[in-house]
């Protein structure tokens, strides 16, 4: 902001002076200050955007861009800046020095070991290298403790017995080869030849990914690797975290943002609808791999809509009697999975049950096993459903966990974006109305033959419908799809 003010010096003057009643204005001093504080905070903007990213790893910086900061405040102390200016510098190194995790950031060892298993910086930046190094150390011996037998483990290894001169064995050739490459000594021993090797090597650039080069070393470096895929994957701040939660909306409220609740949830209409339409873009085998599910309540009796009742009659002809027009009281609850191929589960409640947690989970301990089956593969299955409670307790978060389901995510209240909500249900029971059942088990097998019923392609021009319907969502910027 300040720079941008500055950078309009000369537009601010001349308008100010146009006015008739222009309020103060700058003196040039304070003109001069601001220049002086654009110098001051530039440092500070820099190291918050590169500790911020996203698409790097962040916690090996923190000590780098800390030591630099006290190295570019001290610096800004001994150059020509106005008086106020002046103070706003030492103010920040003595808030600096009296945040203790600021000034003694290489006392965390987690920061410390991913500054040091970063090839842009290794051991450069440490006051003291022998601390971390010797922690370093201490865990590659652990790991190549954990590769060896546990008898062997802190014991100098026996080379591979070599035949006497002169012997002749089949074995002899191979044997010396063994012999050879055997790595002797310590589990420590190995790990100090690892890491010092590791500082010996060059330093790579500060603008090569560190990552990339770690791909390309993990045969020179087998256990230095393992570790640093363990630490170099932590972040210096939440910043990534919150930029995922705000991107949808999730983050919204009545005292962070005007936006109304219907603008939130068609942002995150259009933010989950795109998600979903990237990953279908990704390969068609996606949309192949969901299972969609839902619930509905199937009525012993559903009068016909109008449009079906209509018939052709003569203008002399009595009028057709009306029967009951409401739907019955009895019903049964249905549960359905399918997938664009077929139907994998009906599960039933009877009236005055509604579907809970544990009902849920039990429909899920019976669906797993026929999709498996007839896939033929325990892949992780994609399971569609809307956000019902039943489906979003933590009991359920647990069983689709422990049992490879990776649950698609659904914007609230959308029934357009459900297969079942626009395709399954509304079809079934339009087929259904007009017929009297006596009996839940009347209406089980006319679901039953229903779903037989259905053309091969029905299924599979439901789910096509779905990835339409993302697109049109996305279109329309979250409003509501009618068709």
């Amino acid at each position: 902001m300040f720079n941008r003010f500055v950078e309009m010096e000369t537009s601010i003057r001349g308008t100010l002076g146009l006015l008739d009643n222009a309020p103060d204005t700058l003196r040039p001093e304070d003109w001069t200050i601001l220049q002086d504080l654009i110098k001051i905070l530039k440092p500070f903007e820099e190291a918050t955007k590169a500790i911020s990213g996203q698409k790097y790893m962040t916690a090996s910086l923190v000590i780098v861009i800390v030591q630099g900061l006290y190295k570019v405040c001290n610096n800004l102390l001994k150059i020509n800046l106005s008086p106020r200016a002046l103070l706003v510098a030492k103010k920040l190194i003595s808030n600096m020095d009296a945040r203790e995790g600021f000034k003694n950031c290489e006392k965390s060892m987690t920061l410390s070991k991913c500054t040091f298993l970063d090839p842009r910086f290794k051991h450069l930046p440490f006051m003291n290298i022998n601390q971390i190094k010797n922690e370093v150390i201490e865990n590659i011996a652990q790991i190549i403790r954990d590769k060896e037998q546990p008898c062997q483990s802190d014991v100098i290894m026996q080379p591979t017995p070599i035949p006497e001169s002169g012997e002749l064995s089949i074995w002899s050739e191979i044997d010396l080869n063994v012999a050879r490459f055997t790595p002797l000594g310590t589990a420590k021993s190995r790990a100090i030849v690892e890491v010092q090797r590791y500082l010996d090597d060059a330093v790579i650039a500060r603008n090569q990914d560190p990552l990339k080069w770690w791909k390309g070393q993990s045969y020179n470096y087998p256990n230095l690797s393992i570790l640093a895929k363990n630490y170099l994957c932590h972040l210096s701040t939440s910043v990534p975290c919150e930029r995922i939660f705000s991107s949808a909306g999730l983050v919204l409220n009545d005292r962070r943002c005007r936006l109304k609740n219907e603008k939130e949830n068609k942002k995150i209409r259009v933010e989950c609808s795109q998600k979903l339409l990237n990953r279908y873009h990704q390969g068609e085998q996606f949309l192949l791999k969901i299972v969609t599910s839902d619930e509905t309540g199937v009525h012993h009796y559903d009068p016909e809509e109008k449009r079906q009742s209509m018939e052709y009659r003569n203008f002399t002809s009595p009028q057709p009697k009306k029967f009951k027009d409401q739907p019955s009281a009895g019903k049964i609850m249905l549960t359905v999975f399918w997938d664009g191929n077929q139907v994998y589960l009906t599960d039933y409640f009877e009236k005055g049950t509604s579907v809970n947690s544990a009902q849920y989970i039990e429909s899920l301990k019976k669906l797993r096993r026929p999709v498996c089956r007839i896939r033929g593969s325990t892949d992780t299955i994609l399971l569609h459903h809307d956000n019902a409670r039943p489906h979003t307790l933590n009991a359920t978060s647990t069983a689709l966990k422990q049992w490879k389901f990776e649950v698609l995510q659904h914007p609230p209240y959308s029934p357009d974006l459900a297969p079942c909500d626009f395709h399954f249900f509304p079809d079934l029971k339009r087929d259904l109305k007009g017929t009297h059942f006596t009996s839940d088990e009347e209406v089980k097998e006319a679901v039953k033959s229903w779903i037989k019923e259905r053309p091969a392609t029905y299924f599979s021009d439901g789910m096509k419908k779905l990835v339409t319907r993302w697109e049109k969502c996305i279109s329309v910027n979250g409003d509501y799809i009618e068709k």
